[in-house]
């Protein structure tokens, strides 16, 4: 037993050496992090282990960064992959993917007094209590104008809280290997214990990417909306995307299309996208950039980004 303790240990060092980590015990969690992670592998996901080789000084402005090409499972690009960093907005993509997961589009949602209770100066869509919406009406109010009140409402119609939510929210993400992420809120508020990584948010938006109807309502340039105030008229809206490509704020590569994304802005965790593309042979992408201090960065960076899809 002590000669085979041995061997493994010798083999641990040799290992340890080659993932540039310091000690048995960090080889340990590696190898713990990197089981979980494998058994994602019938899930068509790319595999990040640390080891790739990027030159990180291309894009230096942008704290977190990766780029998946999705059709072929494999990391074209990436910085800081599992650096934890305040989600913003972008903690709505965990969010619908939850929703999705237990719940239909067609469900018809009565907005409660709890949906509409601490939101600050949060953007909403003014809903009030007792507004009816159907569940997709909710995810559109919620992606298109990153509306916190639209966040809740589907967050207490699913789990009849939002504490309850949150775990529920944690646990779906956990289950497709984001093991660097903690959730506290449906919308994203700024919180120091809530955070995620780029390479997590890819795991979320590559799951979220198999769900046609949702990829077809965030794929749109508009939204209209209409649905039924309590003891009033009935209301008709319309939501523009917010992502830039979609304003025409910036251009895409002309090899490239955008089908959908989230984009959000806090104080502290800077500008951020996370962006499903495809080419023009219909192969998928997802790129996503985290941590950048402002919109004109970020969008400037991801343009470096994008050329390395060929």
């Amino acid at each position: 037993m002590w000669l085979i303790s041995c061997i493994l240990l010798v083999g641990c060092q040799s290992k340890i050496q080659k993932l540039n980590i310091n000690t048995t015990e960090e080889y340990f969690e590696v190898q713990d992090d990197l089981q979980k992670r494998s058994s994602l592998l019938s899930e068509n996901v790319c595999m990040f282990t640390g080891n790739e080789n990027f030159n990180k000084d291309e894009i230096n402005q942008v704290h977190a960064v990766i780029l998946c090409d999705v059709d072929d499972q494999k990391i074209l690009y990436a910085k800081n992959a599992k650096k934890q960093i305040q989600p913003t907005t972008i903690t709505m993509l965990a969010t619908a993917l939850t929703i999705l997961e237990y719940m239909d589009l067609s469900t018809q949602v009565t907005v409660t007094d709890k949906a509409l209770v601490g939101l600050g100066d949060a953007p909403v869509i003014g809903l009030k209590e007792g507004d009816c919406l159907t569940v997709e009406q909710l995810l559109a109010g919620m992606m298109y104008r990153s509306g916190f009140d639209c966040a809740n409402a589907l967050a207490i119609a699913c789990s009849s809280s939002i504490n309850k939510f949150v775990k529920l929210m944690n646990k779906t993400v956990q289950s497709i290997g984001c093991v660097d992420t903690k959730f506290t809120s449906p919308g994203g508020s700024t919180d120091p214990n809530q955070y995620t990584t780029v390479y997590d948010v890819y795991l979320i938006m590559n799951r979220l990417q198999t769900y046609e109807p949702f990829m077809d309502l965030i794929s749109k340039k508009s939204y209209k909306i209409s649905y039924q105030v309590k003891n009033g008229p009935v209301v008709e809206e319309e939501y523009t995307s917010s992502i830039p490509y979609v304003l025409g704020e910036y251009t895409l590569p002309k090899n490239l299309t955008l089908i959908g994304g989230k984009a959000g802005t806090t104080y502290l965790a800077g500008s951020c996208t996370a962006l499903y593309l495809k080419d023009t042979k219909g192969k998928g992408y997802i790129a996503i950039g985290m941590k950048s201090q402002d919109k004109v960065t970020l969008y400037g960076q991801m343009e470096i980004l994008f050329k390395k899809i060929q």
